[in-house]
């Protein structure tokens, strides 16, 4: 695949990144599995009540974390393209 058809299809949205973080990772399997039975186990002891500021919390926590993805990403995109740009230019050494 060459760059100009990776770029074309990070540009349309073909190519999404965040969704496929941790994919095959088995640290981050095993902690999505202790969180669902974390978020489980308080919904057997909480309140309606408390169960709704939890999720509002949780909204908040998954906002706050796909914010994180979008500027690593654009901070990784930024660096491999002054790295690109440094690479191509050179200083002729």
């Amino acid at each position: 695949m060459n760059v100009k058809r990776i770029l074309e299809e990070l540009w349309n949205g073909q190519i999404a990144p965040g969704p496929n973080c941790g994919v095959g990772n088995p640290e981050m399997e095993q902690l999505c599995v202790l969180l669902e039975r974390n978020r489980e186990e308080l919904e057997l002891v909480m309140s309606k009540e408390q169960m709704e500021i939890l999720r509002k919390y949780a909204d908040n926590v998954e906002e706050f974390q796909y914010l994180q993805r979008v500027q690593a990403f654009s901070d990784g995109f930024s660096l491999a393209t002054r790295l690109m740009v440094e690479a191509f230019a050179g200083d002729g050494a």
